[in-house]
């Protein structure tokens, strides 16, 4: 089981190397930066070789040097009295390049003097890569290097180391004493000799640049470590933010030897951190002049690296500064000092570590001979910034290096001859963000728009503006800020915004089209009666997306349709409103009382006879405001509401009531008869009684031929119940009529009689 899951990470890591960036040796390119111009309008940096740089490529900007110390020839020498932009650096991006100018997209977080040796790096930035074979950086050479920038915004598998170890300030060179002068009386005791002096060796290199005729010497040049002086002494060791190892003494067996008890002091540990990184700080030299001691040792360089996802598979990163090899005679070398690693890091696979340890110091062999020379101060640890806290996957280590010894010498016996040790670097989390971020006040013109018809609220979307002018396309202008501008009439417009500031001019084009957007309707029948039906039909204007109707009493009583159909089902009168909605605006109308509808009319009427042949009628009509009366006997017809007719014949005669309102109309017809008045002939031997009667009538004759009879209203309405036919006698039920005269009609042998009778209650 064990070995296939070998076999599979295996596998795993052989496609992940095959899917990745693959990276080696030296990935950043450096130049000198010679001149910084920062205003509110733009970042340009000046650099030696402009070659290695685009357009759109991250670049890491830092001042390596530039701190000033004490120069006084005390215990003071070298301590830092201000570290001014030494250490400084961000992460910037290129936006152009012009001849030698580069100029960045952010602000700088920090201002630089390129006095202090300021340079600008490429950081390549990769979606996934593999570090193939060790991946390092160019060498410091007093201007450029000693770097390594990369940033990955996937995996970063680390098939290999990433090693900037030894690659910081550079430690002293020895120079040898081509005329020593020393004797056992005088004591060689300077902080600082010029260049080249036989009194002392030279200082390793520090956030100090190295001072004129004050190379030499045991006082250390800020975090570089001090120079061995006369006779033999060794160098002290670099340091980076906690001190480097002083460097061992010589002990001469003689008691008239030029004895070496001023060896190089260790380099002074950096106090003020706070947004800033530093190289390892180079150790002294030993005291040469014998062509034997060694030189200082260089410190660790500077790895700035921002990852997603790391995958260490057992490998490190490591920024160690250098041990001094053994000597052979003479004053040994310090060891360079710890340099620095920033690791940000989102998500990490497996263990990960980091060192950025002291290099140790230099060890004299003394051959057996009757010497005992100074051995060289080790370097300090370096520094280890990341937001990963130290633990089982992240593991650290930030030694300081161990001061050398002086062996196999018959005048003393093994030992550091006074030199120590470096002191222990330090791990913290990350506190400040490296990437400049503040954009420059150039002009960005931009703006948006929102219209209701031919209005337009204009609204200024632009960055840094201090002027601000607006042509509408229309032949009209305005200098305000958000205009409000109305068109003439619909079309589509080119608007253009200009906008400036000390930083130039900007401008913004923005084609609109404005339309009037009116609300219109029509009604095919606006006035109707129970149930009414409408269909609307829609004439708006303009380019219109949505409609809502409103109709009161309508049924709907909404509606989103283009041409709605809506049934009216009660009587009044109605309002309908349309609302349109529309890119270009909304609009509404409303029209009040527009829709009336009214209930079917009832024609109704009763009538009376005031006289033989006058009738009077009454209307009993509901709903109806117009009456159209035909009496049935030819005559014209009456528009009167209560009319009243003679009527000049006798019959029986259908009278028509028509009744309309403005839309509709009902037919209600009765019949009216109308008696003959041929003398009332009295028939031979008929009689009717009781009379008056409030029940029955009965109707006798003397004859007992067939009869017909009819009775009457006394306002010539036919009662039909009380008609037919009888031999001799008839007994009638008049109960259920009401109360009142009437006449009864008897027709025998072609002849009418007519009699009349009282109903009592």
């Amino acid at each position: 089981m064990n070995k296939l899951l070998a076999l599979f990470f295996t596998l795993l890591i052989v496609y992940q190397l095959n899917a990745q960036v693959e990276l080696s040796g030296v990935i950043n390119q450096y130049s000198k930066v010679t001149n910084i111009e920062l205003d509110n309008c733009q970042n340009k940096i000046t650099v030696a070789d402009i070659s290695p740089f685009d357009e759109g490529q991250f670049v890491v900007l830092i001042q390596m040097q530039g701190a000033t110390i004490n120069e006084s020839n005390s215990a003071s020498f070298g301590d830092i009295q201000e570290l001014n932009n030494a250490g400084f650096y961000e992460i910037n991006e290129v936006v152009s390049i012009d001849g030698s100018d580069i100029y960045l997209k952010y602000q700088n977080q920090h201002e630089y003097n390129i006095n202090g040796n300021v340079q600008l790096i490429t950081m390549p930035n990769y979606g996934d890569a593999n570090v193939a074979n060790t991946l390092t950086a160019e060498a410091w050479n007093g201007e450029t290097g000693g770097v390594l920038a990369l940033k990955v915004s996937g995996q970063l598998l680390l098939g290999a180391n990433i090693d900037v170890s030894g690659l910081g300030f550079r430690g002293g060179e020895t120079q040898t004493a081509s005329n020593n002068n020393c004797t056992w009386l005088f004591q060689q005791n300077d902080y600082f000799y010029d260049f080249g002096n036989w009194r002392g060796s030279a200082k390793g290199e520090g956030i100090a640049s190295i001072i004129v005729d004050k190379e030499f010497g045991k006082g250390p040049q800020a975090n570089g470590g001090g120079g061995g002086n006369d006779h033999n002494a060794g160098g002290g060791g670099g340091a980076n933010i906690s001190n480097g190892g002083a460097g061992g003494e010589n002990d001469e067996p003689s008691t008239f030897g030029c004895q070496g008890n001023h060896p190089g002091l260790g380099g002074k540990g950096i106090g003020n951190i706070e947004n800033r990184i530093f190289l390892g700080g180079g150790g002294g030299a030993g005291h040469d002049n014998n062509e034997v001691a060694t030189d200082g040792s260089n410190g660790g360089g500077i790895v700035i690296l921002i990852v997603e996802e790391l995958i260490p598979v057992g490998f490190s990163i490591l920024a160690n500064g250098t041990s001094t090899p053994d000597g052979g005679g003479d004053g040994a070398g310090g060891g360079g000092a710890g340099g620095s690693i920033f690791l940000e890091v989102q998500g990490l696979n497996s263990t990960v570590h980091l060192e950025a340890n002291g290099g140790d110091g230099g060890m004299v062999n003394n051959g057996g001979g009757e010497r005992c020379h100074g051995p060289g101060g080790g370097g300090s640890g370096g520094r280890i910034i990341s937001n990963l806290m130290p633990g089982g996957s992240f593991t650290t280590l930030v030694e300081g290096g161990d001061a050398g010894v002086s062996i196999n010498s018959s005048s003393c016996s093994d030992g550091t001859n006074g030199a120590t040790s470096g002191e222990t670097g330090n791990i913290e989390g990350i506190n400040n963000n490296i990437f400049a971020s503040q954009e420059f006040l150039l002009p960005e013109a931009n703006f948006s728009f929102t219209n209701n018809m031919l209005e337009v609220l204009f609204s200024n979307l632009s960055q840094n503006a201090n002027t601000t002018i607006w042509n509408f396309g229309d032949g009209n202008s305005s200098s305000d800020f958000e205009p409000i501008h109305t068109y003439s009439q619909s079309g589509t417009y080119n608007v253009q915004l200009i906008i400036s500031n000390n930083c130039g001019v900007d401008s913004f084009n923005l084609s609109l089209y404005v339309e009037v957007v009116e609300a219109s309707f029509q009604i095919d029948e606006e006035g109707g009666c129970v149930p009414h039906t409408v269909i609307f039909q829609n004439s708006s204007l303009g380019t219109i997306d949505n409609f809502l109707w409103t109709f009161e009493g309508g049924n709907p009583a909404t509606s989103t349709d283009v041409n709605p159909q809506v049934t009216y089902e009660s009587s009044g009168l109605f309002d309908v409103q349309l609302e349109v909605f529309g890119a270009q605006g909304s609009d509404n109308v409303l029209m009040n009382d527009v829709i009336e509808v009214l209930e079917v009319p009832v024609a109704n009427f009763d009538f009376f006879s005031s006289t033989l042949g006058t009738i009077n009628f009454n209307n009993n009509s509901t709903d109806a405001t117009f009456y159209e009366w035909d009496f049935g006997d030819g005559s014209p017809l009456s528009n009167e509401e209560v009319p009243f007719h003679i009527y000049d014949i006798f019959g029986e005669f259908i009278v028509t009531l028509t009744a309309s309102n403005e839309y509709c109309s009902n037919t209600f017809t009765d019949t009216i008869s109308i008696l003959t008045s041929i003398e009332e002939v009295e028939l031979f031997g008929v009689n009717i009684f009781p009379n008056p009667t409030s029940d029955f009538i009965t109707i006798e004759l003397h004859n007992i031929d067939i009869a017909e009879f009819e009775v009457f209203s006394i306002e010539g309405k036919r009662i039909d119940f009380l008609s037919g036919e009888f031999y001799y006698s008839k007994n009638l039920d008049v109960s259920t009529i009401p109360i009142g005269v009437y006449v009864i009609s008897i027709i025998q042998y072609g002849k009418r009689g007519i009699y009349r009778f009282v109903k009592l209650e």
